[in-house]
Order: C-alpha cells, then sequence, then structure tokens
C-alpha cells in the first residue's frame, strides 16, 4: 500500500517500487508486525480505506467510495483511534 500510494502521488513507478521496498524493511514496521497486535491489520485498512477513498473522489465511482467506507469502519472495530480515518475523509 505504500508503495502504491507513492506511486499514485508522485507519478514515478520507481519511487513507489523503493518505497515498498524501504517500508519493510524499516527496523520499527519489522519490530510492529512481529508482535502479536492490531497495529499491522489497522494500519494496512486504514491505507486502503483512504486509498479507496482516493480514487472514489477522482474517478467517481460509487464502488470504491462503498469498499473505502467497509475499510475505513473495519479499521475503526481494530483500533478505536480509527476515529481519526472517518474525521480525514471528511
Amino acid at each position: 500500500m505504500v508503495g502504491v500510494a507513492t506511486k499514485r502521488v508522485t507519478s514515478s513507478p520507481s519511487a513507489g517500487i523503493l518505497s515498498s521496498l524501504l517500508m519493510p524493511a524499516s527496523p520499527t514496521m519489522i519490530e510492529v508486525h512481529s508482535w502479536a497486535l492490531s497495529e499491522p491489520l489497522y494500519m494496512f485498512l486504514g491505507l486502503v480505506g483512504l486509498w479507496l477513498l482516493s480514487v472514489a473522489l477522482s474517478s467517481g465511482g460509487k464502488g470504491s467510495f462503498v469498499v473505502s467506507a467497509v475499510a475505513v469502519g473495519l479499521a475503526f472495530l481494530t483500533r478505536y483511534i480509527g476515529g481519526t480515518l472517518v474525521a480525514t475523509g471528511a
């Protein structure tokens, strides 16, 4: 998701590939994903929800908007801090 977001923002496939390679190599990400916590799921669902929201807003498709709302809702259920995703989307 980091690679997709970076490619979308920069319009550079190489920047997307580089960011997707650097993200899992980060010591913080290795530590967070090695524990049995809800943060990795929350981060994934939050990024997917916000990415699909940007797709829905640029294309006007209702399907992406609905799936975005579902992903953000699941992220909210995973971690209560997910309410910030709702505020960001609004």
